[in-house]
């Protein structure tokens, strides 16, 4: 599998129940399941086989730099809205993460930071302190790897294949006829990008990437206990600009 610079991969494929394929997938308009599954050949492939390759296609592409969206483009800081392109060609629906938990896992191993699964998909990621700072209080970045998955009636789109189609109204970041799913992909993308950044003084950090907050929190319930050492929690999903909430009285669902 090779890119180019104009934001295209070309793979080829050759195999049992695959005839010879040489394909090119633009990353900048085409989501990686649907760009996955093109290039199986239904002919003599088992339905598990599909799967099996649509997942490892998924790791290959998770494995890649991502491209930045013309809607995105010239947007300061870099870093986080190239992630946030990345998200929001990801299908990442409610208890359907495992290809964004994907795209983190792979994002850790390109650094070479190490990263550890839970039983309900969660995941914790380990970044040593920058030099001089390694006597610092650890502290944790987290966020959720789901989204709220609305559209409006009349738009034809499959939150669990299609990718979202971010517009840029003036100043102001759109979905089109859906919902954007900056909650949470925003402060996953700002995790990451501290994740990978090489000019930040920070002591030693924990990124925790939680499942299926949007409806029920389940993630966060069977997070393990002892798991994190950070002595400070910072939490990437407010609902107010300028704010900063530093306690909560607790959480009920409704």
């Amino acid at each position: 599998m090779r890119r180019n610079g104009n934001g295209e991969v070309r793979a080829q494929i050759a195999g049992p129940g695959f005839f010879a394929i040489s394909k090119v997938i633009s990353l900048n308009s085409v989501c990686p399941v649907r760009a996955a599954r093109r290039m199986i050949d239904p002919r003599g492939t088992s339905w598990r086989n599909r799967v099996r390759t649509v997942r490892w296609l998924l790791h290959l592409v998770a494995e890649m730099e991502p491209v930045m969206i013309p809607a995105l483009q010239n947007l300061e800081p870099q870093a986080l809205w190239k992630h946030f392109a990345a998200l929001a060609a990801i299908p990442r629906a409610s208890t359907k993460e495992a290809a964004a938990r994907n795209y983190v896992l792979a994002h850790a191993s390109r650094l070479g930071l190490k990263s550890v699964q839970d039983d309900a998909g969660n995941v914790v990621v380990h970044k040593p302190a920058r030099p001089g700072r390694e006597q610092a209080p650890m502290a944790l970045l987290q966020g959720h790897l789901d989204m709220v998955c609305e559209k409006n009636e009349g738009t034809d789109f499959n939150f669990d294949t299609d990718p979202i189609k971010v517009v840029r109204e003036g100043d102001w970041l759109k979905a089109d006829g859906t919902t954007l799913g900056s909650d949470n992909g925003v402060g996953v993308a700002a995790a990451l990008a501290v994740m990978e950044s090489q000019d930040i003084a920070h002591g030693p950090l924990e990124f925790a990437f939680t499942v299926d907050e949007e409806t029920g929190l389940t993630g966060a319930a069977q997070f393990p206990g002892g798991l994190l050492k950070s002595k400070y929690f910072l939490n990437l999903d407010n609902e107010e600009k300028g704010t900063l909430c530093i306690g909560c009285s607790g959480g009920v669902k409704t």
